[in-house]
């Protein structure tokens, strides 16, 4: 409960993020103070470059290393590295641009925590010490490894013919007659060493049989023991490296003898319980174990067959938690390429007072620099996407929790940090431009955005309309999708229109850009597991068309905010937001459904 209270948190928390994004909500500077200039050299007193001596001039500018002070060119100052508000090296701090003596100047020691491996090796050894085991049950079975007694079964098995089925039905039939070595305890006793049973002390006689416990060794009654222990090879042809046993007949055994299978280890199990087969193999062979032992080994296969659905499960969330961590990764290595060329670019704009109101045909300096601000604008928002993703995802432990808030946190202030740079350098270049030139950038930047809006939703919807097609089932995302592409493609119209370029010409170049996207798989929106595909079938592809619909959409709406103001192509926007409403409740609808499945095939 407490897990889920918290998780709600950091939900709205991820839903404040994505809020604050869509509507440029401003960062307040003073969560990201300075760094101290008081050591820095003063730029007048230098001509030449501290580092490589070249001589500054009007197109090569002084810069500042932020964390020595010197005053070096742009090519020796383009490393950065995070560094605290007094200039020291601080993986906790702020990213500022240095020098490269600077960057290549030793470790970051400041904000590193203790190491702590050698500590938690030495807890897990404890843990695992065979004093810290259960000392339930007698002192016979305090002394016991069950590990140990079953791996000596299946073994035996293997090696006295557990791969033919002939060596196995004479196991059977030799079994009644004389007892191998194998199938002797650590602490076998022969039975005619007592005439009483080692468990209830009943006296044995003409109709009361003595038996030994294939694990312990004991000698033992009829009442006492049962063949509950199969060790078996399965049926299903796999290879498996480590042997297994279970006790027969009790929850977690094979249900059903298993079939030969060559090149196979064989198993152990206890019928009738979780983790047994549900077959009998074709190749198996039945041993008697005491009552102790029985309870003993129930509980071992019952905390193994436990520990591989929490594994499972762990591991399903922990491959999701790790697909999206190289997402984020790989679009934070964008971000930190991206951002100091859009700052090159800014610092080296040389713009008059008499600079031209219009921009040439040819590819200048305002069109490298809209193109740069766009693709830092796609890169930052897919940055908040790829975070919210997260959002569905559903911790149940502890070090889930913990490790998704560790994870959140830290992409939240790169996020932070780098939205704040690259605002900070759009007010610059604000600064210092000519109303018309930045008119003209906007007027850019506009129609890339619509452009890049118009082939994605027209991407997606082919997309969909080929799964539809393919899996046989309702195109309803394809119908949602199609009524946002027509909005879309009427404003794009009237952007073609404004900068005097061909449509028809232009739709040729989308329907081959598209036609080239949909024949790589690596380039499209809605990938579908084959592997879920083939297990979940037709609802699986639906769902998961549905889930990555709304991403895409999410992320196309989030962009167009981010590059455009509020009055610019507002009916896109509007679309594109009841489109992902829509979306939204059609996954809601198919999560509940899932849910009333699930739980009527339960009951």
């Amino acid at each position: 409960m407490i897990i889920s209270s918290e998780w709600s948190e950091v939900q709205q928390n991820i839903g404040t993020l994505v809020s604050d994004h869509q509507n440029n909500r401003p960062i307040d500077a003073q969560d990201f103070p300075y760094i101290k200039k008081s050591h820095w050299t003063p730029s007048g007193e230098v001509t030449n470059c501290s580092n490589c001596r070249k001589k500054f001039g009007l197109t090569d500018r002084k810069h500042h290393c932020y964390r020595c002070g010197h005053v070096c060119c742009w090519k020796c100052t383009r490393y950065r590295r995070k560094l605290s508000i007094l200039a020291e090296p601080d993986p906790n701090g702020r990213s500022y641009q240095v020098c490269a003596s600077c960057f290549d100047e030793g470790p970051q020691t400041i904000g590193q925590t203790q190491d702590l491996t050698d500590l938690f090796f030495t807890l897990k050894g404890r843990k695992t010490s065979p004093k810290y085991k259960s000392k339930s049950g007698s002192r016979l079975h305090r002394k016991l490894d069950y590990q140990k007694e079953c791996r000596r079964l299946t073994e035996g098995f293997l090696a006295a013919g557990g791969t033919s089925w002939l060596k196995s039905a004479s196991l059977e039939i030799m079994k009644s007659f004389s007892l191998p070595d194998w199938q002797k305890g650590t602490f076998y006793l022969p039975k005619g060493a007592t005439d009483f049973c080692q468990l209830c002390e009943q006296k044995f006689g003409l109709l009361t049989q003595k038996h030994n416990c294939r694990v312990c060794g004991r000698v033992i009654c009829s009442s006492c023991s049962a063949e509950n222990l199969i060790l078996y090879v399965p049926d299903d042809g796999e290879q498996d490296s480590d042997p297994h046993w279970a006790i027969i007949k009790v929850k977690g055994c094979p249900e059903v003898e298993p079939n030969l299978c060559l090149y196979q280890h064989p198993h152990w199990a206890i019928i009738k319980v979780k983790g047994c087969p549900e077959v009998e193999p074709n190749l198996c062979l039945y041993q008697r174990v005491c009552g102790s032992c029985q309870a003993q080994l129930e509980d071992i296969q019952l905390a193994e067959v436990t520990q591989a659905v929490v594994e499972e499960e762990q591991q399903d969330i922990f491959s999701s938690i790790k697909q999206v961590y190289e997402k984020i990764s790989a679009t934070q290595s964008k971000v930190d390429t991206q951002l100091p060329k859009y700052q090159e670019l800014i610092e080296g704009l040389e713009i008059s007072a008499g600079s031209p109101k219009y921009l040439p045909q040819a590819r200048s300096n305002m069109q490298m620099l809209a193109k740069a601000q766009a693709d830092l604008s796609d890169h930052l928002t897919r940055l908040v996407v790829e975070v919210a993703s997260l959002k569905r995802l559903q911790p149940s432990t502890a070090a889930q929790l913990k490790l998704l808030k560790g994870l959140l946190r830290a992409k939240y202030e790169f996020y932070q940090e780098n939205m704040f740079q690259f605002r900070d350098l759009r007010r610059r270049l604000e600064a210092m431009t000519p109303t018309e030139v930045l008119n003209e950038i906007q007027a850019i930047v506009d129609h890339q955005a619509i452009n890049s809006a118009y082939i994605s939703t027209k991407q997606l919807g082919l997309e969909a309309l080929l799964l539809a097609d393919k899996h046989q089932f309702a195109p309803r995302i394809a119908q949602v999708l199609a009524t946002v592409e027509g909005v879309v493609m009427e404003e794009l119209q009237l952007s073609i229109q404004e900068h005097r370029e061909d449509w028809d010409q232009h739709q040729l170049q989308v329907q081959e850009f598209v036609k080239r996207c949909l024949q790589g798989s690596s380039h499209r929106f809605v990938r579908p597991s084959r592997r879920l595909t083939k297990a979940h079938g037709t609802k699986y592809v639906s769902q998961f068309l549905t889930e990555r619909s709304e991403i895409v959409v999410t992320q196309i709406h989030l962009q167009l905010c981010a590059k455009c103001v509020d009055k610019k192509f507002k009916r896109t926007k509007e679309a594109l937001q009841a489109a992902q409403l829509q979306l939204l409740d059609n996954q809601e609808k198919g999560q509940r459904s899932t849910t009333v499945g699930t739980e009527s095939t339960r009951s």
